[in-house]
């Protein structure tokens, strides 16, 4: 039996997932997916998911992608009424995108060489992917983006990869940020960010798990 005849009950559906392009591309990384342990729902969504993926990127056979593509992709996602038909799209849907295209692209070996700066781009655009997995709140989604993208932006200056950033290097970060204004309170939560950033980072194999250890918030004085 198929894959998306195990995860699809409607006959309609399983056309169309039959019909689309990339059949066997798709099959695969889905089998793939129930034989990791991936629930039967999460299947279902991905193999959704991926027929837009074919279509904003215009895909009739699999070939290497380019971050840049996949970016671009996401945001016509965020605005496509042939899928948010009821309501708008939320803050987490672009994440989720580029996540699941990611991943189903680097099963097949097919994400395009990526340069530096893009490098952090898309380390920030897995992280939103696997917050949104979490179904955590806006407010915790765009507070995170925010402090991520502050930091990265910052780092890709001397760093060419995340694996070359240090604990000194996070540390003379928020020195900076000291010196610019920021209080206790504000620093303590920007640790508690970086401290759940480097923890995904390291289960990715970006960088050691050491990292997020030694981020050290400073003491909060009581009001």
């Amino acid at each position: 039996m198929a894959t998306i005849d195990h995860v699809f009950e409607w006959e309609r559906v399983r056309q169309i997932q039959r019909e689309a392009p990339l059949f066997d591309e798709r099959e695969q990384y889905l089998s793939h997916m129930l034989d990791v342990g991936v629930s039967k729902e999460r299947v279902r969504t991905v193999a959704s998911i991926l027929l837009h993926v074919i279509r904003l990127l215009g895909l009739d056979r699999m070939r290497p992608v380019a971050m840049a593509e996949i970016e671009r992709a996401s945001r016509l996602w965020t605005v496509d009424s042939k899928v948010h038909t009821t309501r708008r799209a939320g803050p987490t849907s672009a994440g989720s995108f580029t996540q699941t295209a990611l991943q189903w692209f680097r099963f097949h070996g097919a994400v395009a060489p990526i340069c530096p700066e893009s490098l952090f781009d898309l380390y920030l655009m897995e992280f939103l992917g696997f917050l949104a997995s979490k179904e955590l709140s806006r407010a915790t989604i765009l507070s995170n983006k925010s402090s991520v993208f502050l930091f990265l932006d910052w780092a890709k200056a001397d760093n060419s990869d995340l694996s070359s950033v240090r604990i000194r290097d996070i540390d003379e970060y928020l020195d900076t940020k000291r010196t610019g204004g920021w209080k206790p309170r504000t620093v303590a939560s920007q640790c508690s960010i970086l401290r759940r950033f480097f923890r995904y980072a390291a289960t990715r194999g970006w960088t050691s798990v050491r990292i997020a250890a030694g981020i050290r918030s400073p003491r909060v004085p009581r009001v």
